[in-house]
């Protein structure tokens, strides 16, 4: 039997509380509340936007909303291997010359947080989907195979430590 890989939460912009999300996604994906029940199914390479306005969550596709949500919700995609999202407007190393605001792809699945403060997006994948971004943006890839086997080694504990004290 094929093991199943941990899971991990990966807070995107920091935790920062967000007024509008805009994104799309290269597959079909669906909208679900947090007990699974699904709201909308979402189209490929179409970009939707989720708007915190009055403490509810309208979601648009251009300009037709399409539903109001006043919970946090699931962004999931339909086929678990297909699972290509793009957000927008994704500020990151802001403490860094080198930083800046640019459109970001991930993987996995997103729950939109929704609070008094505004919407907060957490990022939830497997820790080797996590490793694929992760490792990339630490060190390049003509490095020693060796190396890089051993950075991937230090980043896989470091977030499995992260998990049990979180």
């Amino acid at each position: 039997p094929q093991k199943t890989l941990p899971l991990i939460k990966v807070g995107i912009m920091n935790g920062k509380y967000l007024k509008r999300i805009t994104f799309r996604s290269k597959y079909i994906f669906k909208i679900e509340h947090l007990n699974k029940t699904i709201i909308f199914t979402g189209k490929p390479n179409i970009t939707y936007e989720i708007i915190f306005y009055k403490q509810n969550i309208i979601f648009k596709q251009k300009k037709n909303k399409l539903f109001n949500i006043s919970k946090s919700f699931y962004i999931t995609p339909l086929h678990p291997s297909k699972n290509a999202f793009i957000i927008d407007d994704i500020e990151y190393a802001k403490i860094y010359p080198q930083g800046g605001i640019e459109s970001r792809q991930y993987r996995g699945k997103f729950k939109i947080v929704l609070s008094n403060k505004g919407l907060r997006i957490i990022n939830i994948l497997s820790i080797q989907e996590y490793l694929y971004s992760v490792l990339p943006a630490e060190m390049p890839a003509y490095w020693p195979l060796e190396a890089l086997k051993a950075q991937a080694i230090l980043a896989r504990t470091y977030v499995m430590y992260r998990k049990q004290v979180s």
